[in-house]
């Protein structure tokens, strides 16, 4: 009984890595060959990664060559569609504002929105990567134990972001130094210690002003 006790302490204190060594020595998924074991996420799950002189999959390659877009805008694909259709409706508020003269008195406040949203929009190509984002980044690269390797599936990767982040939050930083982070580092032709600060702004930006242009855009 008193061993059954310390096995399990021993386990609690340090499940990730006792995790980690029980997923070395089990036998790789069919089609996981040529991948390289990883991590194992705090379900237990085991991640897997392409080795770096081997190119992604197509839809994998497909999917991150989309988010290279969202990232050069700081924006994550939910708020693109979101902005833009607001700023839609205000375009066509101006336009119609010579037919109605309600509409028309509104016109200033209007084009006060729209040029909001703009220096919005500007702002954040220069400022930060959306948390989303970057999560979604690695995500693209990793392959888990219950996954196809070649194809892209929404549900599997969404649940991978959501495990991912759940690391880092335990781990504290655990995938700023990895290959798959250091890949977007490279991308986006950062020394270090731009890399480390351009991350810093990313967080606070996320917990700030993503947050308020969130709500303000709930409110129109």
């Amino acid at each position: 009984m008193i061993i059954a006790k310390n096995l399990q302490s021993v386990y609690k204190n340090n499940k990730e890595e006792l995790l980690k060594l029980i997923a070395k020595d089990q036998n790789k998924p069919i089609g996981f060959d040529e991948l390289e074991y990883s991590f194992v996420d705090l379900q237990g799950k085991k991640y897997y990664s392409f080795p770096e002189a081997t190119a992604l999959p197509i839809e994998r390659l497909a999917k991150m060559e989309e988010y290279k877009v969202y990232m050069s805008s700081g924006l994550h694909s939910d708020m693109v569609t979101e902005i833009t259709e607001y700023m839609e409706s205000i375009l066509a508020k101006i336009v119609n504002s010579g037919l109605d003269n309600e509409v028309k008195k509104n016109s200033s406040k209007n084009i006060g929105d729209l040029g909001m949203l703009i220096r919005e929009l500007k702002e954040r190509q220069k400022t930060f990567i959306p948390i989303e984002l970057y999560y979604a980044f690695l995500a693209i690269q990793l392959v888990r134990e219950d996954e196809n390797p070649h194809i892209f599936n929404n549900s599997v990767h969404n649940s991978k972001i959501a495990a991912l982040m759940d690391l880092n939050e335990m781990n504290g930083g655990f995938f700023f130094g990895q290959r798959e982070s250091k890949q977007l580092q490279s991308w986006l032709n950062m020394l270090e210690p731009e890399w480390n600060e351009y991350w810093q702004n990313s967080i606070q930006f996320h917990q700030t002003r993503i947050k308020a242009l969130e709500t303000y855009l709930s409110t129109r």
